[in-house]
């Protein structure tokens, strides 16, 4: 599935393409050219926003070496391969691309709420790219006064609709880096073709899309902070991304044993499962099945819900079984309720 393990595969095809093709340019070399094709082709295997390489390497032949003709088809691997290999699927069935499109229709995943929320969600992960601080420390003198306006603008906007300081401040943070990056260097280049792509594309609003601009914009903050202060903010980000995953780690085993619980106490009753986040593949991995609207339940079955995932509502009186408060001991939180936790109920 499009999980964050297969976004990591990504990443590194997606670099190798660009670090490859930038050598190739500069020697004027086919080896690594070969390479950094290969490379794209393989990335778009894994995801459609590969396609996002044509443009970020057509800016760095532009910028270089513009004349180079080979360099200029090179660019075209991935979404070649995206094309065949949409042509091979629809050769012995149907074509993914129309089956994709026919999911977003009938979702409303390209809905103009939605497309708004995911984009404010991603100007806020910009932020966290590196620690928002170092955002600041960079382009304090570099950025231009109207980049600093509008950032206090959006972080206005953003106090609005939730005074929360750490999402106003990712909000204002997200918009100064993506702002300071309007200028000609290649680095620059590439954290604003894909951010402005991520914006059109997903609607999600996930945290690991904008893994492909990673590694420009640490480059672009650590040449304008000092050393100590960078590494100050280094330090600061690793122990708050290690409590993150600590947080994760413990909401994820609490899930777990919740289903464990389930399982020890159905005593061979049918268990359906109406919740997503994580408690559906742990519970259908033990031999739950998925609750659908259609489903015509019996007397004595189970029912899994989670109160983040928008249960169905019974009409049939039900009898609580178990309940759990998933809570990480640390104050930290990856997913909630208002803030809170999520709470699992089975019912039978």
């Amino acid at each position: 599935g499009n999980s964050f393990e297969s976004d990591l595969v990504f990443l590194a095809f997606w670099l190798i393409s660009i670090s490859y093709y930038v050598r190739a340019v500069d020697t004027q070399s086919v080896y690594p050219l070969s390479v950094s094709a290969l490379a794209g082709a393989l990335a778009a295997l894994d995801a459609f926003q590969a396609g996002m390489l044509t443009p970020i390497l057509g800016l760095y032949l532009w910028q270089h070496n513009r004349k180079w003709t080979a360099g200029w088809i090179a660019i075209f691997a991935a979404p070649a391969t995206i094309v065949l290999w949409q042509a091979w699927e629809w050769s012995t069935g149907a074509l993914p691309l129309a089956v994709l499109l026919g999911y977003m229709q009938s979702a409303s995943l390209q809905s103009s709420p939605r497309k708004l929320a995911s984009a404010v969600a991603l100007i806020g992960h910009a932020g966290w790219i590196v620690f928002p601080a170092l955002v600041a420390a960079a382009f304090w003198k570099t950025a231009r006064w109207w980049c600093w306006s509008i950032a206090g603008i959006a972080a206005a906007a953003a106090f609005l609709h939730d005074p929360n300081p750490l999402f106003w401040g990712s909000v204002a943070m997200g918009t100064l880096l993506v702002l300071s990056c309007l200028r000609k260097e290649f680095l620059s280049g590439w954290v604003v073709l894909f951010f402005a792509a991520s914006l059109v594309i997903f609607f999600a609003g996930s945290a690991r899309y904008l893994l492909p601009i990673s590694a420009p914009v640490a480059i672009l903050v650590a040449r304008e902070v000092p050393s100590r202060g960078l590494m100050a903010g280094i330090a600061i980000q690793l122990l708050i991304s290690l409590g993150l995953a600590t947080a994760n780690h413990q909401h994820w085993e609490q899930v777990r044993t919740f289903a464990d619980r389930v399982v020890a106490q159905s005593q061979g009753r049918r268990v359906w499962v109406d919740a997503e986040w994580g408690i559906r593949h742990y519970l259908e991995d033990r031999g739950a099945r998925p609750l659908q609207k259609d489903t015509i339940l019996r007397t004595g079955d189970i029912v899994v819900r989670s109160e983040l995932g928008q249960p169905m509502e019974f009409t049939a009186p039900t009898t609580e079984l178990l309940q759990t408060t998933v809570a990480p001991w640390i104050p930290l939180r990856l997913i909630s309720i208002e803030g809170g936790s999520e709470i699992g109920r089975a019912h039978d």
